[in-house]
């Protein structure tokens, strides 16, 4: 039975000499002197019976920092709830090194950085023999929400492993969480079917050696929904990383000012990122060394001049990448729309790639295919439009595809190229005819007008104007419509407005 909101007692026994068995009840009392304050028996009036209220449920504990809870810190809490239950936390400040070795909720009151909007939880006076994480999960079943979460330590004057750790464990949650300054924000290891939803990772990770916003490491997760994507932004390392995972869906989230938006490596089984966006990254989405089949589906890459590529692709054995719809834009001066090597963390291999429908634009270089002395793998990239899904290459400023160290031939029949004139075109293609131990590009059934172009603008800054420049022939129609999903922009960052 379960005792709720009780102004007064939750079991008094009035001229009752007989003994009470109350035992396995949730008295929503969290501690035991407390419990016994709530029942009135023989304990009070040794004339009344004895109520055993021993095994009690603890499935929902309060702890307040300001001393209005039940207990004032996480751990408290953690330790005194009963498996299943949840622990409520209200605002205010936390000291993490907390672990977590049984199914629970806990639940902050917020993911505000401010004390009265947030539920505070810092990586701090960590001593000997403490753990190197704020909070650590080693149970199934673990749902963490609603906290801001700093992993700076000013106890020894360092990023700290982990804002959350997942250690081993199955059917996690983490929501409407923020995490900061961390070597990993939100970290899975070996650990299955987690599920992410609007969170955000800031500041996380060293270098791309060493963290990131959020990282899976031999696991299986889903990071991100439809309208429920998560954000990573200004991370040193990667913002987004999949590494040896058998199974990861990416949807909806986004990248901002990271070294690598989003990262899926050596995966062992099929690895989907779609709908996904890439700002201000030197490298919007990578590809590299995997062994099982990456899918990248309408994803979208805004790069800075200075900056190295939308997608880069590197050796994947077995696997196959297949890219649809995805569009990269280098901002006029980025190096590369999209960039293939045979390299892998081990050496080199082959690379194996299917491209429909996408839009490569405004780089230095569109497709930049660089065997960098690998003349003995194979860059197989299926870009033949003909067969379905006719891909988008304009706007470069030296090539639309440069085969700079590639002998392998690439077919990429009906292309759009922004021109049907052969000797144009030829122009834009560094391949064969430029030096006879290249391959050469089939440029075949060139495209016009052009196909539908989807512009998408992943940019989330204040007034951030869209040029959309169409090419093609006087006389084509065209149209512009302009649509929005705001995923947990709104909720955070206020109102999204459109104007077309």
């Amino acid at each position: 039975n379960s005792f709720r909101s009780i102004v007064n007692l939750n079991m008094q026994l009035l001229g009752c000499n007989d003994n009470i068995d109350a035992t396995y009840n949730s008295w929503g009392i969290a501690s035991a002197a407390a419990l016994e304050t709530s029942i009135h028996h023989q304990v009070d009036d040794p004339a009344l019976g004895l109520v055993d209220y021993s095994n009690a449920v603890v499935d929902v504990v309060l702890v307040d920092s300001s001393g209005a809870g039940d207990y004032l810190t996480i751990q408290e809490g953690v330790d005194a709830v009963t498996p299943g239950g949840m622990v409520s936390v209200a605002f205010g400040d936390y000291i993490g090194s907390v672990v977590i070795d049984k199914s629970l909720t806990l639940q902050g009151s917020g993911m505000g950085e401010e004390i009265h909007t947030g539920t505070r939880v810092f990586g701090d006076d960590f001593g000997p023999g403490v753990g190197n994480d704020v909070i650590t999960v080693l149970a199934d079943g673990v749902e963490l929400s609603n906290m801001w979460i700093d992993g700076y330590s000013n106890a020894i004057g360092d990023r700290l492993g982990a804002c959350i750790m997942f250690d081993q464990t199955n059917d996690g949650l983490v929501h409407d969480v923020f995490v900061h300054q961390a070597v990993h924000g939100i970290y899975s290891y070996f650990s299955n079917d987690l599920l992410v939803q609007n969170s955000i990772a800031e500041d996380c990770g060293i270098d791309l050696d060493n963290g990131g916003g959020m990282v899976f490491n031999n696991s299986t997760a889903t990071v991100g929904d439809v309208g429920l994507g998560n954000t990573a932004q200004d991370c040193e390392g990667r913002g987004f990383l999949a590494m040896e995972c058998s199974s990861i869906t990416l949807r909806d989230n986004f990248a901002i000012n990271c070294e690598v938006g989003f990262t899926a490596s050596s995966a062992t089984g099929p690895n989907l990122l779609q709908g996904n966006g890439a700002s201000a990254c030197n490298v919007g989405f990578l590809g590299e060394s995997n062994n099982a089949d990456v899918d990248f589906i309408d994803n979208n890459a805004i790069n800075r001049p200075w900056h190295t590529s939308g997608i880069s692709l590197y050796g994947n054995g077995t696997g196959t990448y297949n890219l649809t719809g995805n569009t990269t834009d280098g901002a006029g001066a980025a190096a590369y729309s999209l960039y293939v090597s045979p390299h892998t963390l081990a050496g080199s291999s082959d690379v194996h790639a299917v491209l429909r429908d996408n839009c490569f634009l405004n780089s230095n270089n569109g497709i930049f295919l660089d065997e960098r002395g690998g003349t003995f793998n194979v860059l197989d990239l299926d870009l033949n439009g003909s067969l379905g899904g006719h891909n988008i290459i304009a706007g470069q400023a030296q090539y639309a595809v440069n085969l700079k160290r590639c002998n392998d031939p690439v077919d990429m029949t009906s292309t759009y190229w922004g021109t049907t004139d052969p000797l144009a075109i030829a122009d834009r293609i560094f391949d064969f005819a430029d030096d006879p131990s290249l391959g050469t590009v089939n440029a075949a059934t060139p495209l016009v007008p052009a196909p539908d172009l989807r512009v998408d603008a992943v940019h989330r800054s204040v007034d951030y104007q869209v040029q959309i420049i169409v090419t093609g022939n006087p006389g084509d129609a065209f149209t512009i419509g302009a649509s929005r999903s705001l995923g947990n922009w709104n909720t955070r960052y206020g109102t999204l407005s459109i104007s077309q």
